[in-house]
């Protein structure tokens, strides 16, 4: 009866025992509030289902595991299934569908897997389709790293799998949506190279691209792209009161400027010193953009003329310097597990000490890096000699950093301008983030030039590679405005605990003998001892 009316008591409340290391089945509160808080049905369909490598089978039971802790605070509200999306009825109905989950954002994967005995190559969709509300989100949950080794990158899309599908169901959901200014102080970035970017944040933003910041209170976040010229006593004030006030500020540019067309066309152009419109702001909470230019041996592509085949150039892509690939992050979960991320043309980042200021850096150029200070000759005549690697040794260089904590106003202990709200005026904030990264080019997508079309943001032109440039400003705006706090879940760590190889194969035969022989041992043990009991028992009689 006790045992009874504890199974009824215990019906009635759940609780869980995570008992893992790194606590692999605990999520994060900021997922288990939106868990809980569920109007109606969310819809998972998991497109990993069938015969595939140990790695995958791993990313497949992860998330079943995870999906069930969902269920475990969300109930009947998170219902889910696993699809092969091969097992179409048709060669013609399964390209439709694989059209349709590319047309949601699941690409496809290629993987080696055998069935029957044979060895055979297979096209797989590692993502989810998240459906509320009569709405669809495809969902990719095999990310990470593409220059990681096949089980790390495994092993960070298992971290990541909290994250990527609680932040759709946080999409799909969401009513209220947070408003971002973005100011481009660069006419020379036209609208449809920042298209790219207005296509990786409209699913989660409201976005507005303003000329000035007179109305910047309506706001909660303010991306500045190159901030060049000189910004007015009035607008410095405003910005000012705008991160007093807790508006959150991204600031995107270099300390230098170059003629790019030039450079394409001529071959050679002038890296020119020029100050970012913000830079007494930035000094004053505590970051200094530098007057140099980095190069990398670790760089992106340009075409450059090799020489002529008659009287036609030879083009070849040959690494350019001045395109750092970065692939070396801080510690936060903005960049955490991310892959690289494309840039040009970069500025070295400083800091400077300001009480109550934490700054944490974000990306480092590589190792192999070095700082030239403007102006700069930048000619592509140059790459195609040899360079000298021992002169790329003065990396890892920072190129963005994080900073938090209560920032103080330029204006305080100054007399305030004549236009200034007297009675408002804002000495210093409540705890509030600034991010600045010393690259606009992060930000601006190419352009097809045979068919005016834009690219997708992070795309290189000449590789056609994927890097992660929207993942970075998608996690750099959610960690700055999410108030739930769901980015932390990217801070998820699971620990591959590899078997000891050299010692499998020293101690293979004693641990086969071990776990076959020893429980034979037992039950003859048991046996004759039984035996020999029964044999005492009944020799009495």
């Amino acid at each position: 009866m006790l045992a009874i009316n504890l199974n009824l008591l215990v019906s009635d409340y759940f609780f869980q025992v995570d008992l893992t290391e790194e606590k692999r089945y605990t999520l994060s509160q900021a997922t288990k509030n939106i868990l809980t808080d569920l109007d109606d049905v969310v819809y998972i369909d998991i497109q990993l289902e069938g015969d595939f490598p140990a790695g995958f089978k791993r990313l497949n039971r992860s998330i079943h595991e995870t999906l069930e802790v969902f269920r475990s605070y969300a109930g009947d509200k998170i219902q889910y299934k696993f699809t092969d999306p091969s097992l179409a009825i048709n060669s013609k109905a399964r390209n439709q569908y694989y059209q349709y989950l590319a047309d949601l954002g699941i690409q496809p994967t290629n993987i080696h897997a055998t069935e029957n005995g044979k060895k055979i190559e297979k096209m797989i969709f590692p993502g989810a389709i998240v459906s509320y509300g009569g709405q669809d989100m495809g969902v990719m949950l095999f990310k990470g790293n593409k220059s990681a080794p096949p089980q790390e990158r495994l092993n960070q899309s298992v971290e990541g799998v909290e994250y990527e599908l609680i932040s759709a169901i946080k999409k799909l959901t969401n009513i209220e949506r947070k408003k971002v200014a973005i100011y481009n102080g660069d006419r020379k970035i036209k609208n449809k190279a920042l298209d790219g970017l207005q296509q990786a944040l409209k699913d989660d933003y409201d976005l507005t691209f303003i000329k000035n910041m007179s109305e910047l209170s309506n706001y909660h976040a303010l991306m500045m792209i190159r901030p060049q010229q000189h910004f007015s006593d009035r607008e410095q004030y405003i910005i000012d009161q705008f991160v007093m006030r807790g508006g959150k500020l991204l600031v995107f540019g270099e300390s230098f400027e170059i003629n790019t067309d030039s450079l394409r066309t001529d071959g050679s152009a002038f890296a020119l010193q020029k100050d970012l419109g913000v830079a007494d702001l930035l000094f004053k909470w505590g970051v200094k953009v530098q007057p140099n230019i980095i190069q990398d041996l670790n760089a992106g592509t340009y075409p450059i003329v090799t020489g002529n085949m008659g009287d036609q150039p030879q083009i070849q892509l040959m690494p350019f310097p001045y395109y750092p690939l970065i692939n070396v992050f801080g510690k936060n979960p903005m960049v955490n597990n991310l892959d690289a991320v494309k840039t040009a043309y970069v500025s070295p980042l400083d800091t400077v000490k300001v009480k109550g200021v934490q700054k944490t850096a974000l990306m480092y150029s590589s190792p192999y890096s070095r700082k030239v200070t403007a102006p700069v000759l930048i000619e592509l005549t140059n790459m195609r000699g040899q360079i000298d690697p021992q002169k790329f040794n003065q990396g890892p260089i920072p190129i963005a950093y994080l900073l938090e904590g209560n920032f103080q106003s330029i204006y305080k202990n100054r007399f305030l301008p004549a236009f200034a709200d007297q009675v408002n005026f804002k000495k210093e904030s409540a705890h509030n983030a600034i991010v600045v990264v010393g690259d606009a080019d992060i930000l601006i997508n190419e352009v097809n030039p045979q068919s005016g079309e834009p690219v997708a943001l992070g795309v290189d032109p000449f590789s056609r590679q994927d890097f992660a440039n929207a993942d970075f400003v998608r996690n750099t705006l959610n960690y700055l405005l999410d108030e739930n706090g769901i980015i932390i879940a990217r801070n998820k760590s699971v620990k591959i605990r590899p078997l000891d190889k050299v010692k499998v194969l020293e101690e293979k035969l004693f641990w086969q003998v071990l776990n076959i022989g020893f429980p034979v041992l037992l039950i003859l043990i048991f046996g004759i001892a039984w035996y020999f009991i029964r044999q005492q028992r009944f020799a009495k009689f």
